[in-house]
């Protein structure tokens, strides 16, 4: 028995340091699909399909935001921004339609945002709330 328990903590510590060797370092590319939106808005009395269809022009027009991908979701669409270098700052992140009602939509953006320290190293700042609704007041301009 003492034997077995040993050999589960060795498996559990080999697996979390995987894991830990799997996680991305702030300087590599950004998987902004991963990150978690703060910022909602809602769209009614439009078509789900016309809400993409505008944020998708919206980020292929604007000079300071462009479209990287857009692939389907689960009752939506994401739609990626490619990584934007902005003052100090380097980000990427994902606009995703969610189609709640046939003309009801609920959408998000999340970002992932890094600032060069003074070593010249990019790491992740947290509370941008307000380039996420910057980008979202912009995506869904009519």
């Amino acid at each position: 028995m003492h034997s077995l328990i040993i050999k589960i903590f060795c498996a559990s510590a080999v697996l979390l340091m995987l894991a830990a060797c799997a996680s991305t370092n702030a300087g590599e590319a950004m998987d902004p699909i991963e990150s978690k939106p703060t910022i909602f808005a809602a769209v009614a009395d439009t078509p789900c399909n016309e809400v993409g269809q505008r944020i998708k022009r919206n980020m292929k027009n604007d000079p300071d935001l462009g479209l990287a991908l857009e692939e389907p979701i689960d009752n939506g669409m994401a739609y990626e921004l490619p990584i934007i270098h902005k003052g100090d700052l380097r980000y990427s992140g994902t606009v995703r339609v969610f189609c709640k009602d046939p003309k009801f939509s609920q959408v998000s953006v999340g970002l992932e945002v890094h600032r060069k320290d003074a070593g010249g190293d990019w790491v992740r700042v947290d509370g941008v709330s307000g380039l996420e609704r910057e980008i979202l007041d912009k995506v869904l301009k009519p």
